[in-house]
């Protein structure tokens, strides 16, 4: 599955999450798709950050995109008080890419050199 930006907003009715994907370098702080450095550890990000990061979200609904298991795994990632106090990024979580992927209970999230975010699920058999 890949993922290039956001996806229509999702029914109120649905199981859904909202990623932020950052992606880890050398630098100590996380940074955007565009390389724009991001303090998770802020109360409040500015504004073109916010929006920035809000054009890049990926949408994920259950059953559509997740099973309920990688549902889980990622409804436990912790909403940032700077993301919290957003009206960009409210209930947002950030995915946080280390070396171009990340794995979260039966998910693991690649970036490609182009930018894509690919996601692939492991079955129970794997």
């Amino acid at each position: 599955m890949t993922f290039t930006g956001h996806d229509d907003q999702p029914s109120p009715f649905e199981d859904s999450i909202t990623l932020v994907p950052l992606w880890t370098t050398d630098q100590d702080l996380p940074v955007s798709r565009h390389g724009t450095p991001v303090d998770l550890d802020a109360i409040e990000l500015p504004e073109a950050t916010a929006v920035e990061l809000a054009a890049s979200v990926v949408h994920l609904t259950v059953p559509d995109d997740l099973s309920p298991d990688a549902f889980a795994a990622l409804i436990d990632l912790a909403v940032p008080e700077c993301f919290a106090e957003s009206d960009w990024l409210t209930d947002h979580r950030p995915l946080i890419l280390r070396d171009g992927h990340c794995t979260l209970g039966p998910l693991t999230f690649y970036s490609t050199a182009e930018g894509d975010l690919l996601m692939r699920e492991r079955s129970d058999g794997e």
